[in-house]
């Protein structure tokens, strides 16, 4: 009776366990070579019994390799139909093996709160075996010991969150949630979305989607969430299709914060002199531009973001060594602050 072809998940896990050597005679078969114990041998460059333990190693880790005799020889090889299933390994320069190792290392802070994880740092680990095969010039084990991607904020956000949301994108299917407004301390129940897309905006997980109570494209926090189900009036599931019109990159673009609203404001800053090196060096915003280099050593700093919400704990942060000189309603928002704060020190507020 015909051996039935192994899963993509089995035949992954088994060669997950696989030597190095074990893998490169497994490819050969799997592309329908059929050799003899010396041609193998010659292949990979070991001995004949090496080879056998090989075949050995394969037959182990449940690949079913077969076995022929072509005179006095015997030869190895897959049928058809267990040929083609096995994952071909990565083979990474050492430089790209880098920028993996970072790269994993940078994503594991961001993916902390979410089911990809874990996942993430298996498939690493993985990767990490095959490579540990190789010698090089740096170790991905210590290579974390020199890279620090923290100092952002994390939101304790259900798993389930992100996997409801995900399975909803990708299905292209409307969900109904219960909503939590920080702005007015207030929840809306039953609040149906068509999902687009998840961000990580300044530390905040947020998902841009069509909501039908406002019959627009809106920001929702994903920390504001609960009850997260797929709308299913009368027992069946409700897509909502392709969305043409929307543009994540456009949609996103200018963001000062997380929730921003959907006006284009210009924001122009005074930036003191001991503060304009930082502004030269460093862009705090994609669309900042230098305008004016004062004789004093002042900077005319211009912004064009939407909305203000996020952008202007970035300008508090300065102090007084930036100025709001744009837009008026941004310097009576920062003018008012001020006065307050002060009046609780000057006037000795009991704020116990």
């Amino acid at each position: 009776m015909p051996t039935r072809p192994p899963s993509a998940d089995a035949t992954a896990a088994a060669q997950d366990r696989l030597s190095p050597n074990a893998r490169r005679l497994l490819r050969k078969l799997s592309d329908g070579h059929r050799l003899t114990t010396a041609e193998a041998a010659d292949h990979l460059d070991v001995s004949a019994r090496t080879i056998r333990n090989l075949r050995a190693e394969l037959e182990d880790a449940g690949i079913p390799v077969q076995r022929a005799r072509d005179g006095h020889a015997t030869q190895l090889y897959l049928r058809p139909e267990d040929q083609g299933h096995y994952v071909e390994p990565l083979h990474l320069t050492e430089q790209q093996m880098q920028a993996l190792t970072v790269a994993i290392n940078a994503a594991a802070h961001v993916l902390a709160p979410t089911p990809y994880h874990a996942p993430l740092q298996a498939a690493f680990r993985a990767v990490r075996r095959e490579w540990l095969a190789r010698a090089f010039t740096f170790e991905p084990e210590t290579e974390a010991a020199h890279w620090h991607f923290g100092g952002l904020p994390q939101q304790d956000i259900p798993e389930e969150t992100f996997a409801v949301l995900a399975k909803a994108i990708r299905n292209r299917q409307t969900l109904v949630l219960d909503y939590y407004t920080a702005s007015r301390d207030a929840w809306t129940r039953d609040r149906r979305l068509d999902p687009y897309v998840i961000a990580r905006r300044q530390g905040s997980w947020m998902l841009a989607a069509y909501c039908h109570e406002k019959q627009a494209v809106r920001d929702f926090s994903l920390a504001g969430m609960q009850h997260l189900r797929p709308y299913e009036p009368n027992g069946t599931p409700v897509y909502f299709g392709a969305t043409p019109d929307f543009d994540p990159h456009e949609h996103f673009r200018g963001r000062g914060g997380a929730l921003a609203g959907d006006a284009w404001v210009d924001v122009r800053l005074l930036v003191e002199p001991n503060a304009a090196p930082y502004f030269k060096r460093k862009r705090y915003h994609a669309s900042q531009r230098i305008e004016e280099e004062q004789a004093d050593g002042r900077l005319v700093v211009h912004y064009r973001v939407r909305g203000l919400r996020g952008f202007v704990s970035g300008i508090r942060s300065w102090g007084r060594l930036v100025t709001v000189l744009e837009p008026q309603s941004l310097r009576e928002e920062l003018t008012a602050e001020f006065y307050e704060l002060a009046g609780r020190y000057v006037n000795g507020e009991d704020l116990s």
